[in-house]
């Protein structure tokens, strides 16, 4: 291929990444703000939320748990979209940022892989508030670490325990670690992390692809230079690199199939249509199909 018009299909490759990526995010905050955030009549998220009204798992500190677990998770989906957005803005102008792309992708996984766990159909009630427990002692268990205090001045410690004795009132199982500073207090099967969510929503090359990204995020050398090459060529190379142009279109596929998995299980949840999401999710498979690598 003559070197104009590998030009040519490299510049093609990024806009339809940036395009798919943009669109995207676009999608899901237009549909998210078209339903006003609200639950169909009938859904499982609707009837969840009204749930609440029995006050059984409710708390001073979370007076409405159904609503609150949805809100968190339709919270993550939105700020995953938002990552789509940032990874979009790093590929344009030409040539792309070289790592930037991966560890926002990153970020964009995991923020949906959150979200998916949240929004899994197959769990009920009870058992999604106490999902969300989990994740608010994760998040205690960090503020705790990095010295930060609740509103009022407030230890998170004192959260803690707070939420233990909710639990114990409940019969909800409670697992204490030996050091409180080194893992967060869990209740039930506790808090599930975000590579084991994305195992179930990611293929092999998918699951690799992941591996990779945080190995970047970790500051590893495998990570720093996998995917790279080149940027001169022949006795012009000054030591400059690049990142691959199916790189590009790869990380951006990644993260665009695993955001919608996770888009998919919020329609589902708040009964919300599936069609118009179904198309969108077509019409971007179909453009970046031409630029994906094949497999042998």
């Amino acid at each position: 291929m003559a070197d104009d018009e590998a030009a040519a299909v490299r510049t093609q490759l990024v806009r339809t990444a940036v395009e798919v990526l943009e669109g995207t995010a676009r999608h899901a905050e237009t549909t998210i703000s078209t339903h006003d955030g609200t639950p169909s009549a009938g859904s499982a998220a609707q009837r969840e939320i009204s749930a609440d009204d029995d006050g059984t798992l409710d708390a001073p500190w979370m007076p409405r748990p159904g609503y609150d677990a949805h809100g968190t998770a339709t919270l993550m989906i939105l700020t995953a979209a938002d990552h789509l957005r940032g990874h979009a803005r790093v590929l344009l102008p030409e040539p792309p940022t070289i790592w930037a792309p991966r560890t926002i992708a990153r970020a964009s996984l995991e923020n949906t892989a959150r979200a998916a766990w949240l929004l899994d159909p197959a769990i009920t009630y009870r058992d999604r508030v106490i999902r969300y427990v989990n994740d608010s002692l994760y998040s205690l268990w960090e503020a705790r670490r990095a010295g930060f205090s609740l509103t009022g001045g407030r230890d998170p410690a004192e959260r803690v325990e707070e939420i233990v004795a909710w639990a114990n009132l409940r019969a909800i199982p409670v697992s204490r670690p030996k050091d409180p500073l080194r893992s967060p207090v869990g209740l039930g099967d506790g808090r599930r992390n975000a590579t084991r969510v994305l195992d179930d929503l990611l293929d092999e090359f998918g699951k690799a692809a992941y591996r990779e990204f945080s190995a970047l995020a970790h500051a590893t050398l495998s990570g720093l230079m996998n995917m790279v090459e080149p940027a001169g060529d022949g006795d012009d190379d000054r030591g400059e690199i690049a990142v691959k142009p199916e790189v590009v279109i790869t990380v951006a596929a990644t993260a665009f199939m695993v955001f919608m998995a996770g888009f998919e299980r919020l329609l589902a949840q708040y009964g919300w249509s599936p069609d118009l999401s179904a198309s969108w999710k077509l019409s971007c498979i179909r453009r970046m199909r031409p630029f994906l690598p094949r497999s042998e």
